[in-house]
């Protein structure tokens, strides 16, 4: 009972802490934080709007547990981009809020999401370019009714620059429906006009212990957009996986990939590190691919244990400042005396190696809950 009391506490200050932390890093990255933060409140607002308005026939618990889930507020994720020696961008990732069954979670999430995206100085251009991708990845929407309406089917990423948002994108291929997995994910790389088989199969077809698939994408109104294919492989298959998916990329040296991506599974080992870790390509028309390897945490309410100090050593260790992961930790548990679910702020921390020899790192923060 104290726990659920913790929770629903917890809950209710949520989104304050979600700005305390888009304010720090805002505070950090732009001229006047207070513009990034009313952005903040107009995305999180709109994302609660419903558009299938369709009749869900539930039962008496299915339908107290749909009135529930729709009080949790958007659980976002924020993250942080450092390269070159500095702190160079900051974005926040979401599902939104979710309906009484999947389909009706992703229409209301892709619908607001264009919103969002053409309200924020989005391009008509590009907003089709993401329906279509969409419509690829999952041909048979209503064929997802089975799962959860809490399923990560889609994550919406909103990054500030300027007078438009950047988006970043992520399907999770693996529920789509109709057709091979092969097929849906070659039809995206068509319509994105990337020329990338090989890059799939050495993602995807040749691995036998990948748990986990998807593509996410970067779209931009100033650059051409960029798919990123992911899989989870065990840690301690590691480097078996990087060898064979770099070996028919001339440029990429193998062992060194290696040697930055164990270097950075030491630094940041703990209690708490996942058995899994993410490996990805990115690719885009006209670009050298390149690799992405991100190491996740587990959170446990109680536990003493926290990734942030290894997480602060990595990144020290390219000497970056740390102060804004000591105050986004801070913000992300003001005003609760513990985590209900979680005990640390940290979800994940990652690198991507193939255009400088020092790794660009990403960090993925979320609000205490």
């Amino acid at each position: 009972m104290l726990e659920l009391q913790s929770i629903t506490t917890n809950i209710e200050s949520y989104e304050e802490r979600s700005i305390g932390m888009l304010r720090a890093a805002a505070t950090r990255l732009y001229s006047d934080p207070d513009v990034e933060v009313e952005r903040f409140r107009r995305i999180m607002s709109q994302l609660r709007q419903e558009y299938d308005d369709s009749v869900v026939t539930q039962d008496p618990l299915s339908r107290f547990q749909t009135q529930v889930v729709q009080t949790i507020p958007n659980i976002v994720e924020f993250a942080l981009t450092y390269s070159e020696g500095a702190l160079q961008a900051m974005g926040y990732l979401t599902q939104g809020k979710p309906a009484p069954t999947l389909p009706m979670s992703l229409t209301n999430l892709l619908a607001n999401g264009f919103k969002i995206y053409l309200a924020e100085g989005g391009t008509l251009k590009n907003a089709e370019f993401v329906a279509d991708l969409f419509a690829l990845a999952f041909p048979n929407l209503e064929a997802l009714a089975e799962h959860s309406p809490m399923a990560q089917g889609m994550l919406w990423g909103f990054v500030p620059r300027g007078d438009h948002l950047a988006l970043k994108l992520y399907l999770n291929t693996r529920l789509g429906v109709g057709g091979t997995h092969r097929d849906r994910v070659l039809s995206m790389m068509e319509r994105a006009k990337i020329d990338a088989l090989d890059c799939y199969d050495r993602i995807y077809e040749s691995s036998t212990v990948a748990s986990f698939h998807g593509v996410g994408m970067d779209v931009s109104n100033h650059s051409s957009a960029r798919l990123k294919l992911y899989t989870r492989i065990p840690r301690e298959h590691l480097a078996d996986e990087v060898r064979r998916i770099t070996a028919s990329q001339a440029d990429w040296r193998a062992d060194d990939m290696i040697e930055q991506c164990e270097r950075l599974i030491q630094t940041v080992d703990g209690p708490l590190l996942s058995d899994d870790i993410e490996l990805a390509i990115g690719v885009a028309s006209g670009a050298t691919p390149t690799f992405k390897c991100t190491a996740f945490f587990v959170t446990e309410s109680g536990s003493e244990s926290s990734p942030i100090l290894g997480v602060r050593k990595y990144l020290e260790d390219f000497k970056y400042d740390t102060g804004l992961l000591d105050e986004m930790a801070v913000a992300a548990g003001k005003g609760i005396e513990s985590g209900a679910m979680e005990n640390h702020p940290i979800h994940g921390v990652g690198i991507e190696l193939g255009r400088s020899s020092i790794p660009k790192i990403n960090l993925y923060l979320r609000p205490l809950i």
